[in-house]
């Protein structure tokens, strides 16, 4: 009887649900992007009140979140729970403050729907909002699966990343799933009988106009920028020889000391096959040494002989100690050593996960959360110099080139990456482990974020992770080649060596950073009182 009863509302849960997942697990559905949020809309129409909404909201955010990030499952299972919990969280806050704009967006056909259309700028403005305080919440920040990397396979669609970031591709996609909910309004009424032919084509056009326009207007910057950089690219450009090796050490074996030997083993033995390609460096992934560098010195002196032998500058993930003044802390580190063996500098990851590298909030949880790495932040956002014996050179404004290393899912924020490139990088890159993942969309969805850092910021992003996706990105944001092995990139062992372009220039984003917050915040309000000002001025507009 319940099914039947609300069969219309459930299956609406279903399919924004199975939409809002799918488009984050295979990149070929990046079309339905476009209206992934109008079962949403659909599902608030049809509730008795913003309560309700916001009832339904949070059942719609859960079942969203379960299916996108079904691969935690591999990781935790009450982290799983957790996860789905708290982000539903965000859909309901969105469907709260969406009810009424969804209301009046519904009323097609009466006086009052001529300044309707303000409400899909209020709709658009408010779930980019919604996503940017989820992203940086402090400690629970999550700016995973956003809206906009749907489309990182788009990348026409995306290069307008360069001047209002991942953000205003999300704005855009969900401002034509807020036209094609009213444009349906419309319709419906029009076929009911309830609209004159010119005042059905008229409120047609005003609704969908603007969209059309914007988005037309953005494919066409994308393709012309595009085609800038592509004939900017001389062979005068400077480049590198990158080489990423790929382990494919299982989550389960990582730390395992029996087989500590085997895995150095492994990867010193990809990288030797490497030599061939004479890269300039070679990148191992996140905690690729197995064991703390100070405590294995034969290890660490391997690794020298390993560069010497390659004549190859190496960067290396790897668990390190520091000395603090309350003993000593455990860091997520990478190590870039010289040609030599000899160890030029080291990052300290800052980005570290909740629950996963420390237990957040209070000092006293963590007797609860043995498994937990109880590592230490870093604090500096390093800059590795690179040599001019690597033929970079200088950058335009004839500064020393330089690269930054971001460790794990730090390359998930935008706002920590642009200040990097601000610092005076020229080239990302990330290494990762995610084998957590195992075989699943997971190592994808973080590749995701890293196509989009480098749109926004116009510089190569090098991936080193330890079962995929290695791969390198250039500044279209388009994954030239990757680590593979007969058509697999995920599970798999190997290694690749990429010709990687430094042809950096400054993103008008990399300047400004998140300025389109503050403007569809004002857009929100703006839009919001406008309406209400001219229902005031014609009451008898509010009618259906």
């Amino acid at each position: 009887m319940f099914l039947t009863v609300y069969f219309k509302e459930i299956s609406l849960l279903i399919l924004y649900a199975v939409i809002q997942s799918v488009i984050f697990h295979f990149p070929q559905a990046w079309p339905l992007a476009f209206v992934s949020l109008v079962p949403l809309f659909f599902l608030m129409y049809y509730c008795a009140g913003p309560k309700e909404a916001l009832t339904v909201g949070y059942i719609a955010g859960l079942l969203q979140t379960a299916g996108t990030f079904y691969w935690i499952l591999h990781v935790t299972k009450a982290g799983y729970i957790a996860m789905c919990v708290y982000l539903g969280t965000f859909t309901a806050l969105y469907a709260l403050l969406a009810y009424n704009a969804v209301q009046v967006l519904a009323l097609a056909g009466s006086p009052g729907f001529r300044w309707a259309w303000l409400k899909i700028l209020t709709l658009s403005s408010l779930w980019v909002l919604i996503e940017f305080i989820r992203s940086n919440i402090p400690i629970m920040r999550f700016p995973w699966a956003l809206l906009g990397y749907s489309q990182w396979k788009n990348l026409p669609f995306i290069q307008s990343a360069d001047l209002w970031g991942a953000y205003g591709i999300s704005f855009l996609l969900a401002l034509s799933a807020a036209a094609v909910f009213a444009a349906w309004m419309i319709v419906l009424r029009y076929s009911r009988g309830q609209m004159r032919l010119a005042e059905y084509i008229g409120q047609l056009v005003l609704m969908v106009a603007f969209p059309l326009i914007l988005i037309g207007a953005n494919v066409t910057y994308g393709v012309g920028a595009i085609k800038a950089i592509q004939a900017s690219v001389t062979p005068q450009t400077p480049s590198c020889r990158m080489a990423v090796v790929q382990g494919n050490i299982p989550q389960d074996q990582k730390w395992d000391p029996r087989i500590q030997d085997m895995i150095y083993r492994k990867y010193d033995g990809l990288s030797r096959n490497v030599i061939m390609d004479a890269p300039d460096m070679v990148i191992w992934p996140e905690t690729a040494f197995p064991g703390f560098w100070e405590v294995e010195p034969e290890l660490a002196q391997r690794t020298g002989r390993l560069a010497r032998d390659m004549r190859a500058e190496l960067l290396i993930g790897a668990p390190t100690y520091r000395e603090a003044e309350h003993g000593v802390q455990k860091m997520n580190s990478v190590l870039h050593i010289s040609k030599t063996g000899a160890e030029l500098r080291r990052h300290h990851k800052i980005r570290l996960v909740p629950f996963g590298e420390y237990v957040p909030f209070f000092q006293f949880l963590r007797q609860y959360f043995e498994t937990i790495g109880h590592f230490t932040p870093g604090t500096v956002m390093t800059l590795f110099r690179t040599p001019v014996s690597w033929g970079f050179g200088v950058t335009p404004d004839n500064r020393p080139r330089a690269f930054s290393a971001l460790v794990c899912f730090e390359d998930i924020f935008p706002d920590f990456c642009r200040r990097y490139v601000q610092k005076g990088s020229s080239m990302l890159i990330n290494v990762t482990n995610d084998a957590w993942f195992k075989n699943s969309t997971g190592p994808y969805q973080h590749a995701q974020s890293s196509v989009f850092r480098a749109v926004e910021n116009r510089v190569p992003v090098v991936r080193a992770a330890n079962t995929g996706l290695s791969c390198y990105i250039d500044t279209t944001g388009r994954v030239v080649d990757s680590v593979k092995d007969k058509g697999k990139e995920i599970m798999i062992a190997g290694f690749k060596t990429f010709n990687v372009t430094l042809n950096h220039r400054p993103a008008f984003y990399t300047r400004h950073g998140d300025w389109l917050i503050l403007v569809l915040l004002t857009l929100f309000i703006l839009t919001h009182r406008l309406y209400t000002a001219r229902l005031n001025e014609n009451p008898s507009d509010d009618t259906d």
